[in-house]
């Protein structure tokens, strides 16, 4: 299987002393996956990720299946917003299989959002060329509770951010943008048109394909600093595979709470193992030189967050993450 190291933005970090706010909201682009997709309704290979409600859909450059492949597959043509990057996701948001056929995705937020504060929130969608039909209405929704396939998030006719026009563009990303003060703490973040069938206005470009309407979702933000959201844009970092590292070092257990160990696996020999410790901004926090194999490293005062592990051996370097939670 083939899984690439990347960024994921997704955490407040309190670093000496600086508070700067991030994306609240984890695997945003769906780049992180457990298994390549090789067919439809297989959103809960992104990591985190999975159906609030009916088969929402998983693309990523990994998979050999015309289905669900990048950039091309059953629903259109499209790259990621990215173009170093290789995921995204897709649902439909009108007809399909009958009245008010929708689906929706959904998280659960890194930590719950506060009641009075302001909170921006950001994605990205493209229509999928090979349906029939553009709608309006993709939005946010924020819950208490978490949802599936068995018991679907409701159609309500309201959302907490709304795209109120129809959006018809199949070549370019379309930034979906709001702000919303909650007056719950919600704790998931639920994506899709929450509006049935006479709330939401259609436009149907092609009798010759399918009947439906179906758009792919990626860079998705929630966060209360403005500027991150406006617009969010993930970054992709293409040069490590995590299957190759973990040949070479081994760091367990990750996540962790307290402490963890980093081990080098398979290195015949070596003079100096330099350890450096970063944050998802790229900004150095702690350094470790040793001459051991095995290295125990304590979080010391870092707060829960995704942080990144560079490691310099033998002339070669490597890059791992580490989570620190509770």
């Amino acid at each position: 299987m083939r899984k690439l190291l990347l960024i994921s933005v997704i955490l407040s970090l309190n670093i000496c002393g600086a508070f700067s706010q991030i994306n609240l909201v984890p695997n945003s682009s769906f780049e992180e996956y457990d298994t390549c997709p090789n067919y439809h309704s297989q959103i809960n290979r992104a990591i985190g990720w999975g159906s609030y409600r009916n088969t929402p859909d998983y693309f990523h450059s990994c998979s050999s299946s015309i289905y669900v492949t990048v950039p091309n597959n059953a629903w259109g043509f499209q790259y990621p917003t990215s173009i170093a990057c290789n995921a995204y996701c897709g649902l439909y948001t009108y007809g399909l299989t009958g009245a008010n056929w929708r689906e929706f995705i959904g998280y659960q937020l890194l930590s719950q959002i506060n009641i009075g504060q302001k909170y921006y929130v950001s994605f990205k969608v493209s229509l999928g060329e090979k349906q029939s039909i553009a709608t309006n209405n993709l939005g946010v929704l924020f819950s208490t509770v978490a949802f599936d396939m068995a018991n679907p998030a409701p159609i309500i006719n309201y959302a907490h951010v709304n795209q109120t026009n129809i959006i018809i563009d199949t070549t370019n990303w379309t930034i979906i943008s709001g702000s919303y003060t909650p007056d719950s703490s919600y704790q998931y973040i639920i994506i899709g048109n929450f509006f049935n069938d006479s709330n939401t206005n259609i436009i149907v470009f092609d009798s010759s394909g399918t009947s439906g309407s179906y758009y792919f979702i990626d860079d998705i933000c929630v966060s209360p600093d403005s500027i991150i959201c406006n617009p969010f844009n993930f970054v992709c970092n293409v040069g490590i595979h995590e299957n190759n590292i973990k040949n070479i070092i081994s760091i367990f257990p990750n996540p962790f709470s307290d402490k963890t160990t980093l081990e080098v696996n398979s290195i015949d020999s070596y003079e100096n193992l330099l350890i450096n410790i970063s944050d998802v901004f790229g900004r150095s926090l702690r350094s470790i030189k040793t001459t051991k194999r095995k290295v125990e490293i304590s979080r010391e005062n870092l707060p829960n967050g995704i942080y990144f592990i560079n490691i310099s051996l033998n002339q070669n370097e490597y890059k791992q993450k580490i989570i620190i939670t509770n």
